[in-house]
């Protein structure tokens, strides 16, 4: 089902329903609160988040039937592809102007409306700065975290609930910043490791040193010290120091309980 958002290679707008939790959620977390889309939704997006938002938020109404509130993009899509008729097929359109041109180039329009047509339900539960790719500054990346309903692979008369999280690689265009690709994993809920994961210590320092490594910066093989700060909205900050140098690591806590590095910096 999640692969329905493959084919993207890889803050900003939206407020939580309810006021997010400062303490660690539990270790699995199914029923958390979804990002709220804002009443107007602009043309051009003006930022990295707001693009990959609105393109998410515009897919939600697409696999729901409804085109959902205020105007979006505002644009068709590419010349030669007809979207289907109805609500459904208006609000795909606005996720499809999402897209650079590139993208829409590289997947016509009924296509990309058909990889989605097991998902009955689409949640952005978070979307955060990511910072741009390596040797890319013009380029920023988001990092998300989704959940939807849909039905079982193979089995059409079972539904299955699944999260996922992964980063899309957004860039600015004439008309604001459009999503140029990414991707999304699905969460596994312990199926390959411990139900809770490692600790936001652990990870951090894991990133770390592999960074540190891959550099070759001294302190790599070092004994890392690392302070964590929890923060709102499943969020972290660890500063870990491998000898003389430090890293700044920004983790978010997954739905399965797991933390992953969202972004890192030395």
């Amino acid at each position: 089902m999640l692969a329905a958002a493959s084919w993207l290679p890889a803050h900003a707008s939206g407020a939580r329903a309810a006021t997010a939790r400062a303490a660690a959620p539990h270790a699995t977390d199914l029923a958390r609160e979804a990002l709220s889309p804002p009443a107007v939704r602009p043309v051009a997006p003006a930022g990295p988040v707001q693009a990959v938002s609105g393109f998410l938020w515009s897919l939600g109404s697409a696999v729901a039937g409804q085109t959902g509130p205020g105007p979006t993009v505002g644009q068709t899509p590419a010349t030669g592809a007809s979207p289907t008729t109805g609500a459904p097929g208006e609000s795909f359109a606005r996720a499809y102007a999402y897209l650079t041109p590139a993208g829409r180039a590289a997947l016509p329009f009924a296509a990309f409306a058909r990889q989605w047509a097991g998902v009955h339900s689409l949640d952005l539960l978070a979307a955060l700065p990511a910072g741009p790719p390596e040797g890319e500054p013009r380029l920023e990346r988001v990092f998300v975290e989704v959940r939807t309903l849909g039905l079982a692979c193979g089995e059409p008369s079972r539904v299955c609930l699944s999260f996922a999280a992964g980063f899309y690689t957004t860039e600015p265009t004439s008309t604001g910043w459009r999503v140029r690709g990414g991707s999304l994993s699905p969460e596994r809920f312990g199926l390959d490791r411990p139900p809770v994961g490692a600790t936001p210590e652990a990870v951090a320092a894991a990133a770390a040193r592999a960074l540190a490594a891959r550099l070759g910066r001294p302190g790599a093989g070092a004994t890392p010290q690392v302070q964590v700060s929890r923060g709102a909205g499943y969020q972290a900050t660890a500063v870990v120091h491998l000898g003389a140098e430090h890293y700044d690591v920004r983790l978010y806590h997954l739905a399965d309980g797991a933390w992953t590095v969202v972004r890192l910096a030395r």
